[in-house]
């Protein structure tokens, strides 16, 4: 895809909202992975439903403020947000999380992740950024689906070692961002 073939050539991702995300993060030479459900060429599977592209940033470039305004993922499952979450990231590690209700079940679900954790400090890396772009599903509450939907950005917190990365934890939570705007080498991204 258009996206795919922007991220894997790329050298920086910014991703931005309206809500107060001001992201940035390196990307060179990673490769992104396209949930399209072309799976013809026999070597590759995925999820269904599909619409996303994902990849691994590379670990201790990831920089800046992330509003989760869509969704997120804990321990005891998937949040609709009510409450906007603020995450401060500073060399791919999540410094500061501000919010209410659902602010505290993150830090509570990352603090019950580190005191589980081999490597205490992965689990609060971000492992993933990714771009949502099925026009066909909304947030629901379902993070297989909201992750997917059309005109949404998403970091992940934790493992991507599955997926190209370096981070090794036993937990992956994603962050849905509502209304982003991505510039990949400062060109808006268009899909």
């Amino acid at each position: 895809t258009k996206i795919k073939k922007a991220l894997d050539s790329g050298r920086e991702i910014k991703i931005k909202t309206g809500a107060g995300t001001d992201l940035t993060a390196s990307i060179t030479g990673m490769k992104s992975i396209s949930v399209d459900g072309n799976y013809r060429d026999g070597k590759r599977g995925g999820n269904f439903p599909v619409g996303e592209v994902y990849l691994p940033p590379v670990t201790g470039s990831v920089n800046g403020t992330v509003v989760i305004d869509g969704s997120m993922r804990h321990l005891g499952g998937t949040t609709i947000i009510e409450t906007p979450v603020t995450i401060e990231v500073r060399k791919s590690q999540i410094v500061k999380i501000k919010g209410g209700y659902e602010a505290r079940v993150l830090v509570d679900s990352l603090r019950v992740a580190k005191l589980k954790s081999k490597y205490p400090s992965n689990v609060t890396k971000i492992g993933e950024i990714g771009i949502g772009i099925n026009p066909n599903i909304d947030i629901i509450g379902s993070m297989v689906l909201d992750e997917k939907a059309f005109n949404t950005a998403h970091i992940a917190i934790g493992s991507n070692s599955w997926f190209g990365g370096d981070i090794h934890t036993f937990l992956h939570l994603d962050q849905v961002m509502r209304n982003p705007t991505i510039s990949i080498d400062g060109k808006k991204l268009e899909y």
